[in-house]
């Protein structure tokens, strides 16, 4: 279970599907609609994102060109996408080339969604978790090395 509440930008052209996620998911996060990728991508300039959940068939941007395209804005936002087509090739691109975590098949059944979300949000934790822990271990390691010479 993610330890705090996060924002969710939930992307499809369809608004019925973007109303749908978002009063699946206002109770526990805040979710973040767009309707298009160039509305997402102007989001994730602005916004913290921690989750992109977003439809792979929209015209104008593919959903596996906007998750490339966000993980360049943020390299730490976790990214799912929806598809109500099963393409192997769009999935396979979507896990290894775009970063997706995970592949959402159309029509989604809510408390399956919600424990991908939840798990996907719990991964996003640990990573920024190792990431600070990291930072911490290098800034002690420099003020260390400082004082060596500083012996010296």
């Amino acid at each position: 279970m993610p330890k705090r509440t996060h924002k969710i930008l939930i992307v499809d052209d369809e608004p019925v599907n973007r109303k749908l996620l978002e009063k699946l998911l206002v109770q526990s996060h805040q979710p973040i609609t767009a309707s298009s990728g160039q509305e997402a991508v102007e989001i994730i300039r602005r916004e913290e994102v921690s989750l992109l959940i977003t439809d792979q068939q929209m015209p104008g941007m593919k959903g596996t060109e906007l998750i490339s395209l966000a993980r360049s804005i943020n390299p730490e936002i976790v990214c799912m996408l929806m598809s109500g087509v099963n393409d192997t090739s769009v999935f396979i691109d979507a896990l290894t080339k775009s970063g997706a975590v995970r592949i959402i098949n159309k029509p989604w059944k809510a408390q399956a969604l919600l424990q991908d979300i939840e798990a996907s949000l719990d991964r996003y934790e640990n990573f920024l978790e190792s990431k600070n822990s990291i930072d911490r271990l290098r800034r002690a390691t420099d003020s260390m090395d400082k004082m060596i010479k500083n012996l010296k």
